[in-house]
């Protein structure tokens, strides 16, 4: 019996000293592990924002680019890098331009604080969660109460989303000199796309710089705009997929023969998360509406976190006429808040 006794005790300390051994090490291996993720992460962040900042509108952020990525990467290195987490890689090094080092947070923690949109509220958490060594699910949980404290979210009825209507087809332009020594015009389609014409093709007026394109018999003809700069970045687009309440995929047609597939967030709501039955509802009344409409109209000028382009959409089922739709057409984004499919967003 004394030997079983001096046995298990000796069996005891050293199944002690084996767990300690492997939490410990395990554990600081998967700290430095995390640590190395993190700094990989914002470098490739870091080498997307600086190509598309000097590709002079070649590159542009956004699924088209995130998803020619990945599939190189996993063609040539056999890695498998999603086009949400190279969106959030992007935007991790636009809000920390200079590498966090030091810091004890992973990747996962730094995805929480972005949904903090004041930098100073964003910084502040980062220190605290440091400080009280927060898991991921205890900073999430901070967050959501730090936005609630600061930027207080309602919804339904009575709630307005501030938008005025464009029209389609209106571009704001400047005087340039091409490389080649030619003077022309560059044309802004939006979507930091644009093309240009010479400048002896149009008299355009030192005070007017708004131009309508008209297209007749396959050939464009420009004319002044007289309304000013207030209905730019308005275009007609055709619905190809319907991602959740207030994300879809569309072909727009931002002029001039000048088409692109793009994933657009509907301005100023959030939608449940698809995997909700609310989400699930949200999707579906937004498929219902596009069912009959031909022809949508959006309009956009910023894209947002991720990537991804505000819009304020407009429908009129049955109509093809992008101008009739812009003016009369139902504005979604209100519709859905108003029939409590969606919250307020800020």
């Amino acid at each position: 019996m004394p030997g079983k006794r001096i046995l298990s005790s000796s069996y005891q300390n050293l199944l002690t000293a084996v767990k300690k051994a492997l939490t410990g090490g395990l554990l600081a291996a998967q700290k430095v592990l995390e640590y190395e993720r993190l700094k990989t992460y914002w470098q490739i962040g870091k080498e997307i924002n600086a190509a598309v900042a000097t590709s002079k509108g070649e590159l542009r952020l956004g699924e088209t680019l995130y998803l020619k990525i990945r599939r190189d990467i996993n063609r040539e290195l056999g890695l498998d890098l999603s086009v949400d987490a190279l969106g959030r890689m992007t935007q991790f090094q636009k809000n920390y331009p200079r590498f966090p080092s030091g810091t004890t947070l992973t990747f996962s923690h730094y995805m929480a604080l972005q949904r903090i949109q004041n930098p100073e509220f964003r910084l502040k958490l980062e220190k605290i969660a440091i400080k009280k060594d927060m898991t991921v699910p205890e900073l999430k949980e901070e967050v959501t109460r730090v936005n609630l404290e600061s930027q207080p979210v309602s919804t339904g009825q009575g709630k307005c989303l501030v938008c005025e209507r464009g029209e389609p087809f209106v571009y704001y332009l400047r005087p340039e000199t091409s490389l080649d020594g030619r003077e022309i015009f560059r044309i802004d389609c939006g979507f930091k796309i644009n093309t240009c014409l010479p400048a002896d093709s149009l008299h355009v007026p030192e005070q007017s710089r708004v131009i309508r394109s008209v297209k007749e018999n396959g050939k464009y003809t420009i004319h002044l705009y007289r309304d000013g700069r207030d209905k730019l970045y308005t275009y007609a687009a055709v619905v190809t997929r319907v991602v959740d309440g207030d994300t879809i995929d569309a072909r727009i047609d931002v002029g001039f023969g000048i088409g692109l597939y793009d994933r657009l967030r509907l301005k100023g709501i959030n939608a449940p998360e698809i995997n909700t039955q609310a989400g699930r509802l949200a999707r579906k009344f937004l498929k219902d509406q596009f069912a009959n409409c031909p022809v949508i109209i959006i309009r956009s000028s910023k894209s947002e976190m991720y990537g991804r382009w505000l819009a304020d959409v407009f429908c009129l089922p049955g109509c093809d006429d992008p101008h009739k739709i812009a003016a009369h057409g139902e504005y979604l984004n209100q519709t859905l808040l108003d029939q409590g499919l969606a919250e307020l967003y800020r």
